[in-house]
C-alpha cells in the first residue's frame, strides 16, 4: 500500500492527527504539518516527497519504523526521523523515494 501513496495522498490531510503506537499501550498523537515535494532522480517510480509531523515536546521518540493511525487512511508503518524540537512540539520527517 505505501507505495501507491503519493504526495496528493497526505496534502488533503494537512493538519490531521495521526495517532502513533509508541510500544505497548502507548500512544502519541502527531500532527501532520507539511507535505514537500524532492527532487526526483532517474529510474524512480513516483515522485519523492517528505512529510512532517509534530509531536509532543517531551519525551522525544526515537528513529524507528512506527505504526500510525489516521481515520480516513488507515494504518500505515512509516520510518520516522526525529529533527529535532520546534516552536509547536517535536518534529519528525518521513521521506518517500
Amino acid at each position: 500500500m505505501l507505495q501507491e501513496l503519493n504526495i496528493e495522498s497526505f496534502a488533503q490531510h494537512l493538519g490531521d492527527t495521526f495517532r502513533c503506537a509508541g510500544g505497548g499501550d502507548e500512544f502519541v498523537d502527531l500532527k501532520l504539518s507539511e507535505a514537500n515535494g524532492l527532487s526526483p532522480q532517474p529510474g524512480q517510480s513516483r515522485a519523492p516527497f517528505s512529510l512532517l509531523f509534530i509531536g509532543p515536546s517531551e519525551p522525544p521518540m526515537e528513529q524507528q519504523t512506527y505504526t500510525l493511525q489516521h481515520e480516513k487512511m488507515g494504518e500505515l508503518s512509516l520510518f520516522l526521523v526525529p529533527l529535532g524540537p520546534g516552536e509547536d512540539g517535536f518534529q519528525y520527517e518521513a521521506v518517500f523515494t
